[in-house]
């Protein structure tokens, strides 16, 4: 990252206000050519659709992926490779969620069954 682009990544906004400053920001640096924008698209995982930008800074060519709060998703701005381990991380957690849900779904039929046999 350089002085044209961002020294700060956002793992998520706080607020939709902050997103708003922050996406001003960002667009006076694409309107004055410091950001370029790549390509805009929707992902789609495990059933959510998560709309994304694509951005490069023209100094650095660092790349950067904004990902558009929505509800209780707060979004984030992160060069490339933070985005992409940031999903995995995502992935993993729900993946640990899930699995953790049908232990206990599991352990409550064995106990309701218990509980009618005896």
């Amino acid at each position: 990252m350089c002085k044209n682009c961002f020294d700060k990544q956002y793992y998520g906004f706080p607020s939709q206000t902050e997103f708003e400053y922050f996406e001003d920001i960002l667009d006076l640096k694409c309107k004055s050519e410091k950001i370029n924008i790549l390509e805009s698209k929707n992902e789609i995982e495990i059933g959510l659709i998560d709309y994304r930008m694509y951005y490069q800074c023209n100094t650095c060519k660092e790349k950067f992926v904004m990902s558009i709060p929505d509800n209780a998703w707060r979004g984030y701005f992160l060069t490339e490779k933070k985005a992409i381990e940031y999903h995995e991380k995502i992935k993993i957690s729900d993946k640990k969620k899930r699995n953790g849900c049908l232990v206990i779904i599991f352990l409550i039929v064995i106990f309701t069954i218990y509980s009618i046999v005896k």
